[in-house]
């Protein structure tokens, strides 16, 4: 390693749950490479919390911009933690898209493949690509799962079965790799984006009960501010205990109060 600070990769690192993963990082004292499709974003990022190599002790931020689908963006995400840190202690695959939210009879194959290709197969994939430098760190696997993993909610199959494969990688990644330490941590109902996007766009696509729980739980002020569990995704990836290795918990576990704000 060329830097004493622990090194970590975000997914999906241009806002939401991404972004404040992030910033609880870079408190936590880690450098984070992040990477989004939104290179605006992300060079806003890098202004507020620059990395400057000839500082290599204070904590910044760097980034690769694009579409992690692609096979040449994982690869210069790869090629910048190796060229500009040396190695790599962790990576938070937290990039993740929800739609489309229809009924399993009007989503087309097309749209049920994007939703795999962004949400398993990239992660599986820039996962192979970093297996090298994590072995040598021992380091950790971080995905953020879902309580769609194993709750059906209506109108969200591809998203539900999506994350039910990740759940299912997480549980084989840990079985072949015991150098790893792999979670796969529900972040609960979050106060980003795609649940703006559940509230105002999906309601005729949902079970009613199942809709108007979403929109209580932000009525009532009870969603969950994404800086918390940003905070315990952003500490698992810098130190969790490879005790915890395989499993599969909810941000606000006990097994995990020693990570959390």
């Amino acid at each position: 390693m060329t830097t004493s600070r622990p090194v970590i990769i975000v997914t999906g690192a241009s806002r939401g749950l991404g972004l404040a993963t992030v910033k609880q990082a870079l408190k936590l004292g880690s450098h984070v490479v992040g990477t989004a499709r939104s290179e605006t974003h992300l060079q806003a990022i890098a202004e507020e919390f620059p990395y400057r190599p000839e500082q290599p002790a204070q904590p910044g931020f760097t980034y690769v911009a694009g579409d992690l689908c692609d096979p040449k963006v994982c690869q210069q995400l790869v090629e910048k933690v190796t060229t500009q840190f040396g190695g790599l202690d962790g990576v938070v695959h937290n990039a993740g898209i929800i739609e489309p939210i229809a009924r399993i009879s009007d989503v087309s194959i097309e749209e049920w493949r994007r939703q795999y290709d962004v949400n398993v197969l990239a992660a599986v994939q820039l996962t192979q690509l970093v297996l090298p430098l994590l072995r040598a760190s021992r380091g950790r696997v971080i995905i953020v799962g879902s309580g769609a993993a194993s709750n059906v909610y209506v109108g969200w199959s591809a998203y539900c079965t999506a994350k039910a494969a990740l759940a299912q990688f997480t549980a084989c990644l840990a079985s072949e790799e015991s150098a790893l330490t792999v979670l796969n941590i529900a972040p609960g109902v979050v106060d980003t984006d795609m649940q703006g996007a559940i509230r105002e766009k999906h309601q005729h696509a949902m079970d009613p009960a199942q809709y108007t729980k979403f929109v209580s739980l932000k009525a009532s002020g009870s969603i969950v501010p994404p800086e918390s569990p940003g905070h315990v995704l952003a500490a698992l990836a810098i130190r969790a205990d490879p005790g915890l290795s395989g499993s599969i918990l909810k941000w606000n576990d006990k097994q995990l109060a020693d990570y959390q704000p």
